[in-house]
């Protein structure tokens, strides 16, 4: 189920571009998001350096929200914000799904071996090494996660 199109703000500046979609928490939505994110980048505004940082850290960040988010069966909505700016891209995911802050979220242990790896639970502490930041707040029932990236230049 499709729940919004891409709406385009008024950019604050000229050099500033926002969009935002919304997305129902289906895993099939994923596709949707990932078409989204393509046609937002092949118009220019994603700087490259930065584009498969965004692209891991909102697919990670969306699928956590739709498979960890709400009880099963019950329908919700992630509106997700783009906010081009100058070398850099504020990406914003808005869900009406449980509390949860990923931002105190402990790194995961280090196993000794492979074989000792667990599976999963890594998908925090990528994000929070791919992202040049992360904020967390709840307001008014919602979960609000900002993900900031700048473009990393070599010295």
């Amino acid at each position: 189920m499709r729940l919004g199109v891409l709406q385009q703000h008024p950019s604050p500046t000229p050099d500033v571009h926002v969009a935002t979609r919304r997305f129902s928490n289906e895993v099939g939505e994923l596709r949707c998001l990932n078409d989204w994110l393509d046609e937002y980048a092949s118009n220019g505004h994603i700087p490259s350096e930065i584009r498969s940082r965004v692209e891991g850290c909102l697919y990670e960040a969306v699928a956590n929200v739709i498979l960890h988010g709400y009880e099963s069966g019950s329908h919700g909505t992630i509106a997700v914000s783009l906010e081009t700016f100058d070398g850099g891209l504020r990406v914003t995911l808005d869900d009406d799904g449980r509390p949860f802050d990923p931002v105190p979220h402990p790194p995961p242990p280090i196993a000794r071996t492979i074989l000792d790896a667990p599976i999963g639970g890594f998908g925090i502490h990528l994000m929070r090494s791919m992202a040049d930041g992360l904020e967390y707040r709840r307001e008014r029932d919602h979960n609000i996660l900002v993900m900031n990236f700048r473009e990393r230049r070599l010295s």
